[in-house]
């Protein structure tokens, strides 16, 4: 019994120590343009991707654990007056551009209520 106890409490321990030094769980920003891939970035690392396509230009901002758009050259601009992202699940459209922006990969999607 207590052998049982013990080797439940070292595989507890192994795996709360892997899932502390993984980093297949760290959030990551998609983008598609009119379905299609068209790259993943982390979430962590700082930067600016220019966004070109045939419909368009965006510019997406990776700042502070957040992601946003902030520039664009779309009629709207709801893009860009959309709030920054963070969380797994969240998005940020740009329907003249066929754009998506989405968060993946943070853990369990947060409700919006």
């Amino acid at each position: 019994m207590t052998i049982c106890i013990f080797v439940l409490l070292l595989a507890g321990l192994l795996i709360a120590v892997q899932n502390a030094f993984s980093t297949d769980g760290a959030a990551q920003v998609v983008v598609t343009v009119d379905g299609e891939s068209y790259g993943s970035y982390s979430l962590k690392q700082e930067q600016v991707i220019r966004i070109e396509t045939e419909y368009g230009y965006n510019e997406l901002t990776i700042k502070d654990g957040q992601a946003s758009v902030t520039a664009s050259d779309c009629k709207n601009q709801v893009c860009v007056r959309s709030m920054a992202i963070s969380q797994n699940g969240q998005s940020i459209i740009c329907l003249p551009h066929k754009l998506i922006v989405q968060i993946t990969g943070a853990g369990e999607k947060q409700l919006d209520a």
